[in-house]
């Protein structure tokens, strides 16, 4: 999982839309290449998904309203908001996601003691932010408003997002 997300310009450009930055999403992964798995506890389709559940396209939007590279850490970053945003989240899904995120997820996609800390700080950030369940947008919807629209619309402020580099 080295696939990178173009960020400059992103926060300084507040004319760039939601579908214009998709383009800088390279790549990213199409759901049948998701490990089944992952797609058993994180995606919506899913009858044991947990809170936070959300498709792989409202997923991607989401790295790129929160500025997160897909990376491992980007990915627990990207999840832990999800999962902390989520009115339905309590200690027991986030207790069952770190302990296969950890231990049973496919080695490129599981998580070290350092990727958890990121999904606790995450988590943390998807509480405070006002608007709930955003896992549940349907954010093609909102593929014309501009990224600085969109964050305005969910509460999202770059300036209060936690920022990790990648094995820090």
């Amino acid at each position: 999982m080295v696939a990178k997300l173009i960020l400059s310009g992103f926060t300084n450009n507040k004319n760039i839309t939601l579908k214009e930055a998709q383009q800088y999403l390279v790549n990213g992964h199409k759901p049948e290449e998701i490990p089944w798995i992952i797609r058993l506890l994180e995606n919506p389709a899913s009858i044991v998904a947990l809170p936070g559940k959300i498709t792989l396209y409202n997923h991607d939007c989401l790295h790129i309203l929160l500025e997160k590279e897909l990376t491992l850490t980007g990915e627990a970053f990207v999840i832990g908001f999800t999962m902390g945003n989520d009115l339905k989240t309590n200690w027991f899904h986030l207790l069952i996601y770190k302990f296969f995120s950890r231990f049973i997820y496919p080695r490129d996609y599981r998580f070290n003691p350092t990727h958890l800390k990121v999904l606790d700080r995450a988590i943390l950030y998807g509480r405070k932010v006002t608007i709930k369940n955003i896992n549940e947008i349907d954010f093609q919807k909102y593929e014309h408003k501009t990224l600085y629209e969109l964050r305005c619309i969910l509460g999202i402020k770059l300036q209060e997002i936690p920022q990790f580099k990648e094995g820090f």
